[in-house]
């Protein structure tokens, strides 16, 4: 199925979705049942540390927030860690150009582009440089909505 359908996807099919894709992971609901909360391990490269993440997902009125667990990231050199949110959410996409979009499989899309961060992340460690592109936006004030789900 193609992973772009003009139709938002409800919590629970990005549930089923993401079940089905990493089946060693957890999603759960809060007690309202409307965030999802999916946490898994993620391992960009057969050399690379294995991340557990947390993505956070709030019926379609904000974006996935998108969170490492474990191990902690840590600046380089005192230099803060490229494209990441003041809350430690990691910055995937520029909200602007609308590159998520709640009609769009957080599996297919979200697992990827976190995954290819922690690999830009170890190269920024490697050698001091972010070698991902990419654009980071000002920060935004729904930053700290999910601070209490990250851990």
């Amino acid at each position: 199925m193609y992973p772009y359908r003009s139709t938002k996807r409800t919590l629970a099919q990005q549930a089923a979705r993401l079940r089905s894709a990493q089946p060693t992971s957890s999603v759960r609901f809060d007690h309202l049942g409307n965030r999802l909360v999916w946490t898994g391990r993620l391992q960009p490269t057969a050399a690379s540390d294995a991340y557990t993440t947390r993505i956070i997902y709030t019926r379609q009125q904000h974006p996935p927030r998108v969170f490492v667990v474990t191990p902690q990231l840590s600046e380089r050199n005192g230099e803060p860690i490229p494209h990441t949110y003041g809350d430690g959410g990691l910055c995937l996409w520029h909200p602007a150009y609308h590159e998520w979009q709640s009609r769009y499989w957080i599996a297919e899309t979200i697992i990827g582009w976190t995954s290819l961060w922690l690999f830009f992340y170890e190269l920024w460690q490697a050698c001091g440089e972010w070698l991902g592109g990419g654009e980071h936006p000002p920060d935004t004030d729904n930053e700290t909505e999910d601070l209490n789900e990250r851990h």
